[in-house]
């Protein structure tokens, strides 16, 4: 799991599901969030990843 995180510059914030093996990450001021699903999408061992998107009312 390291290499992979290590391969956006990214910080795991938490473990969503230990079953699953899903984690909220931390990208790097340097990678858009479409970047790091590029390059987390090539991994053999990563399944999926999407964003985890936030939206503000006003």
């Amino acid at each position: 799991m390291k290499k992979v995180i290590s391969s956006i510059d990214g910080k795991i914030i938490k473990a969503v599901s230990m079953q699953r093996k899903t984690y909220l990450i931390k990208l790097s001021k340097e990678l858009s969030v479409q970047e790091a699903i590029t390059v987390l999408s090539k991994q053999k061992t990563v399944i999926y990843a999407e964003p985890n998107n936030l939206m503000r009312v006003r």
